[in-house]
């Protein structure tokens, strides 16, 4: 149970004690808000901020009495609240004006409803209307109104019955941005001059710097379901400076704690539909965008404030939230204290090639359970088609209302990754195909390669470990021998044997050979037996003909490369230094020395020459050159 910071009953306008709502879908229920401890005192503004669908507004409802909780207690000057809350009223983000009625008339309406008299009312109502700023708009209709000036009208017939707590269901995000923000300054000023009658203000908002610049206490919820997560008190004195450093520092915080409320890996993930375990949901988010955020964030350098990367993007939270929780939950990025940050596959997302991209999505998109199960489902299908519908019905028991939206997320998701497809004529999920080969071809990540050279070592090891078994052997037989010795020395030790006895005999020699000679005995065992024998023959055989002379110090060449070819390899593998190797093997196939080569030797010569016409072969009758 998490719990906002606690007062004592008898200070609190309003107690929430341990309340969760709760809907049933035939046999399921779902949690729309859990154990919601929450207190609020006069003279406080506090604002409930959170991604969408962490039960803000059911919250609201709650406290106005318009929706009861199903356990829990709500109560009101310390008493329990039994049915509509008589002492709040809410405004909503849509105007909810009657258009048939003039300004003065909707703000009327809310008292004839509670039976005052027609000139109290009239004196009411006016006063209202000139508070808010409409004076001369009294006769007006709605519909001769901008936004703004309509959701004053919301505000006056809110204030007009006199409520102890104000209530405010976003009410600034159907405006454009001039309006809102000469709204929020006016409805600020109205609370601090103490023009309007009201106790205390809650207000629900998805907008982190509107809170900062508002509220005196910001109560920060988690979904999945609505739980309160933590309250960040705010203490900058009005009127407050968006540009202060106090403020930015004050928003930097919140994001941190809206934005970094990571799970565990496996219970962020959760199950497949119909298993035992909860089925986690699937972010609102494209996968184009995350690429885009991805772009972004390496633009960076690899780290941005995630205040300004929303600023930059102009996003809002409610829009950010779900691209960096769809970044996360793909493993590409991470946030910490505030910043968002590139993990290394993100990195080699974001650097790697539009196939290699379609790989590596298409692997990380198949961990999900979700679309691993949609997957699967058409797999099993003897004509890989299974109607919308069959997958609708299942996901209903997960996701109720939702599941429509899932469902279009699960398939958009599934394009994108190109693991399956949409018939909107036959309502029928397909499995994709290339030239007469299954999708799975794109999951096993097999044009990863395509990245490769460009990734570091910790990243090729995490890209590799993504591929399923069978695809990931495909991937490491076509590696260079070079790469294949530099990925099997980074994995784990007890993952080594299963790709060393992969290799047939040239191959593993190969590798060996371009290993670190404290490195070689070992992988040299981790063979069976026949190769192993194999091997060690082949090893024996090509320091018989050099004369004993290789040493594993020194880097090797081969005849035919070019000058060019030569000097990268050198340089890509840190040998150009004299302290390093002064001289480099020249070797054929089957390691047998022809001769050798110094680095000075390449750098001298145009690079279109080949190694043969460059190296020396006096070693092979004078060895003392190599001293």
């Amino acid at each position: 149970m998490t719990t906002a910071t606690a007062v004592n009953d008898t200070d609190s306008l309003l107690d929430l004690q341990s309340v969760t709502k709760a809907y049933r879908l035939e046999t399921r229920q779902f949690l729309a808000v859990k154990e919601i401890n929450l207190h609020i005192k006069p003279a406080e503004f506090v604002c409930l901020l959170g991604p969408s669908g962490c039960g803000k507004s059911t919250l609201l409802r709650i406290i106005a009495g318009l929706n009861a909780a199903t356990s829990g207690v709500v109560s009101y000057h310390g008493r329990p609240l039994k049915g509509v809350n008589p002492y709040t009223t809410i405004v909503f983000q849509t105007f909810a004006l009657y258009p048939w009625l003039t300004v003065q008339e909707n703000v009327e309406i809310a008292l004839k409803a509670r039976g005052v008299p027609a000139d109290a009312r009239t004196e009411r109502a006016l006063k209202l209307i000139d508070i808010v700023g409409l004076d001369g708009f009294e006769s007006a209709y709605p519909r001769e109104l901008s936004g703004g000036m309509r959701q004053k009208v919301g505000f006056a017939r809110a204030m007009a019955v006199e409520p102890e707590l104000l209530c405010l269901d976003e009410p600034f995000s159907a405006l454009d941005v001039l309006s809102a923000e000469a709204l929020r300054g006016e409805l600020m000023e109205l609370w601090l001059n103490k023009k309007i009658p009201t106790k205390a203000i809650l207000m629900v908002t998805h907008n982190i710097e509107e809170a900062v610049f508002m509220a005196d206490r910001i109560v920060i919820m988690g979904k999945d379901p609505g739980h309160i997560v933590t309250e960040i008190a705010v203490t900058l004195r009005h009127p407050r400076q968006r540009k202060d450093t106090a403020f930015q520092s004050l928003v930097d915080k919140v994001y941190a704690a809206v934005a970094g409320q990571s799970k565990p890996k496996e219970e962020a993930l959760g199950t497949q539909p119909g298993q035992p375990g909860v089925t986690q949901p699937l972010p609102r988010a494209q996968l184009s965008a995350i690429a885009g955020l991805l772009e972004k964030v390496e633009e960076e350098g690899g780290r941005v404030d995630l205040p300004r990367l929303g600023g930059d993007l102009v996003l809002e939270l409610d829009d950010l939230l779900p691209i960096v929780e769809a970044g996360d939950l793909l493993g590409f990025i991470t946030v910490r204290e505030g910043d968002l940050l590139l993990t290394p596959l993100g990195r080699a997302y974001a650097d790697a090639t539009i196939l290699a991209r379609k790989a590596i999505i298409a692997g990380r998109v198949l961990r999900l359970p979700v679309i691993a199960w949609i997957y699967e489902t058409l797999q099993r299908d003897d004509n890989g088609r299974v109607a919308r519908d069959y997958f609708h019905d299942k996901l209903e028991a997960d996701f109720g209302d939702k599941t429509e939206e899932q469902l279009d997320i699960a398939i958009s998701w599934g394009r994108h990754a190109e693991l399956f497809a949409y018939d909107d004529d036959t309502g029928e999920l397909y499995l994709e195909s290339y030239d007469g080969k299954m999708a799975e071809k794109s999951v096993a990540l097999t044009q990863l390669y395509e990245a490769w050279p460009v990734l570091s070592m910790q990243e090729r090891v995490e890209g590799f470990e993504l591929l399923q078994r069978d695809h990931a052997e495909d991937f490491f037989l076509h590696l260079s021998a070079r790469d294949k010795a530099q990925l099997i020395l980074a994995l784990p030790p007890g993952e080594r044997k299963l790709w060393m006895r992969l290799l047939a005999p040239d191959d593993a020699l190969d590798v060996i050979q371009e290993s670190p000679g404290e490195e070689r005995k070992g992988l040299l065992s981790l063979l069976d037996d026949k190769t192993r024998r194999e091997v060690k023959g082949l090893m024996d055989y090509a320091e018989e003909q050099a004369g004993g002379l290789i040493n594993p110090r020194y880097a090797r060449l081969r005849p035919h490369m070019t000058v060019d070819e030569a000097v990268t390899f050198l340089r890509r593998d840190a040998r150009d230094r004299a302290q390093t190797v002064y001289y480099a093997y020249v070797t054929d196939a089957e390691e047998r020395l022809l001769g050798t080569v110094t680095f000075r030797d390449l750098l001298i010569t145009p690079g279109d020459k080949t190694v043969q016409e460059v190296m020396r072969t006096d070693v092979i009758t004078a060895p003392e050159h190599l001293n």
